[in-house]
Order: structure tokens, then sequence, then C-alpha cells
């Protein structure tokens, strides 16, 4: 898939964290933090979480209108929690996503992921995020058919009007754009 030979380089080519030790960081409600947040569109998404909270603790789901994302549609994925089976579904997946990973789960649980390990990664950023009722966002290396992704993710909370987080808006994206940029990231990382 072209989208992917553009914005990956080869698996084991650089020593990129994996899901399983992330870069991460909690990003505070008043926009504190998000500075580290490299993407414009996973910034946008931020301000967008932030402001149609409005002077909330969190926003509301029926606040939320994917086309007011325009821009960063195709990165989002909106998640429900079913408190009772105490596990998540997808309701909405972007079709970048759905490019980048090759799967569309839309209206699958979040467990179904068959990229290895990483639903089980998955489904502790929802939980985290659930339990701390904040915005968290991470980097890491993704692995996708022979091909390593390095990704910027943020897990933005949402109600259904309690104060009980009930959905997940997540935005994800390659870190880089081309081969080169990644490239001269990590001899700057790692130099």
């Amino acid at each position: 898939m072209a989208l992917i030979d553009s914005l990956s380089m080869e698996a084991g080519s650089a020593e990129w964290p994996d899901f399983t030790t992330p870069d991460k960081r909690r990003l505070g409600r008043d926009g504190a933090g998000f500075d580290w947040l490299q993407s414009t569109e996973l910034q946008e998404i931020f301000w967008y979480w932030t402001r149609i909270r409005g002077g909330n603790v969190l926003p509301s789901r029926s606040d939320f209108d994917p086309l007011d994302l325009r821009g960063a549609l195709g990165w989002i994925t909106l998640v429900d929690r079913n408190a009772d089976a105490g596990e998540f579904r997808y309701r909405l997946v972007g079709t970048r996503v759905s490019e980048l990973t090759g799967i569309d789960l839309t209206g699958q649980s979040v467990s179904a992921m068959p990229l290895g390990g990483y639903s089980d990664f998955l489904v502790g950023r929802m939980w985290e995020a659930v339990d701390r009722a904040r915005p968290i966002a991470c980097r890491y290396a993704l692995d996708l058919r022979q091909r390593r992704v390095l990704v910027e993710r943020v897990d933005l909370p949402l109600t259904n009007g309690s104060d009980r987080v009930e959905f997940i808006l997540t935005g994800i994206l390659p870190l880089a754009r081309s081969k080169a940029v990644l490239e001269t990231q990590i001899e700057r990382r790692y130099a």
C-alpha cells in the first residue's frame, strides 16, 4: 500500500520504542503539555476536545461532531465503553487509520485487533483514559506487514452527560511523512 510505503521504514532499521514501552505524556485539560504533540492534526483534535468541553471537566459525546474535524477526520477513532461487559467497541474508524493498519474494525471490539499484542496495548490505553479522565498522549512504533511505523497518538475521554467516561476519541498519525524525515529524527534522537 502506498501510504505505508511512504510513511514507514523497514522493521528493525532503528531502535524505536515499541508499544510495550511508549513515550507517554499526560496532557492538561487546559492545554498544558499539548505542544509535545508534533502533528498539527492531533493538535487540532486536542484543541477541538478542549473547546467542546467548555467549562466542564470532560466534554459530552453529544457535543462531538466528527464533521467538525474535517482536516483530521480520517485519522480519528471513536470507541464506546461497554461497562457491563468491560470492553471497548469501535464506533467510528477513520479511513486513514484503516489504510495505515490495513484493517477496518468499525463495529468490532478493540480486542479483535489482529496485530499481535497490540489489542492489549489499546485496551490498556483505553482504561488509562477512563481511569485518569483526562487526555493522554504517546509515541510508539507499530509493526505493520514487515514495516515499522512511528506513530503519535492522543486519547481523549468523553462522557454521556455524566461524570463518567463512556467514550474515547482517539487521533493516531504516523509521526513523519517520509522515510528521510524519519531517518533524520532518529539520528537526532539517538545522537
